[in-house]
């Protein structure tokens, strides 16, 4: 068993992020952004998991938009240009990236 410690606050004008495990099969990271703030598009080699823990905000990807909020699952198929935007409230999330891209 590893123990995850919660933090990865944002501050200034940057989201934040904490790597929470790395490994070869699996790679965590935990995102805080602020209102309004935003991960431009980008791609990853992995399949990413993403879970809404707190806020809400637009998940965007080469096929579609969607709204979420607390509780959302999105996956990202490997290779897929995404997108995450947070909303009045700001936005926090999980991503699971499987295996972890090198």
């Amino acid at each position: 068993m590893k123990l995850l410690v919660d933090g990865g606050r944002r501050a200034g004008d940057r989201y934040a992020t904490q790597l929470l495990h790395d490994e070869p099969n699996a790679r965590a990271v935990l995102f805080d952004l602020a209102a309004g703030q935003a991960v431009p598009p980008h791609e990853s080699s992995s399949t990413v998991l993403v879970q809404v823990l707190a806020g809400s905000g637009a998940m965007r990807s080469d096929s579609g938009e969607a709204e979420v909020g607390v509780g959302a699952t999105i996956v990202y198929a490997p290779g897929e240009v995404h997108s995450m935007e947070a909303g009045e409230g700001g936005l926090r999330f999980l991503a699971v990236l499987t295996p972890a891209p090198r």
